[in-house]
């Protein structure tokens, strides 16, 4: 969190794409850590904390939501700006709500990959 507020500057220096592909990576990374570690069962709850530090190294979500809102910010027109940018943070905020539902219905029908590739634990 602490260096997203240096990214802004940084980003005018050297370019916004640098930004995206460094959040992207980390959280690719981050995924395919949590993937591995929910295959081992008897793997310690506290890699969950490990598993997400590349993501907050990197400035996390607020580095990402920075970046798109200045690539949107430098390649609309000035009469455009405005509503580009409020349907970015339309779909955001709707997904918050969203997606749990949705998430629980494709668990539900079977459509989720990831349940049929991890061991399924006895509780």
């Amino acid at each position: 969190m602490f260096l997203s507020f240096y990214y802004g500057a940084w980003a005018d220096m050297f370019g916004r794409k640098m930004l995206f592909y460094l959040f992207l990576i980390s959280k690719i990374f981050a995924q395919a850590a949590t993937v591995i570690w929910a295959f081992f069962e008897e793997s310690p709850k506290e890699w969950a904390l490990i598993i997400d530090m590349p993501v907050t190294l990197m400035g996390g979500y607020a580095t990402w939501r920075l970046a798109v809102n200045a690539f949107i910010a430098d390649i609309a027109k000035p009469e455009d700006r405005a509503f580009r940018l409020q349907v970015v943070n339309a779909f955001v905020i709707l997904a918050r709500p969203l997606s749990a539902p949705a998430g629980a219905y494709l668990w539900r029908t079977g459509f989720v990959l990831q349940a049929d590739f991890t061991p399924k634990r006895q509780y």
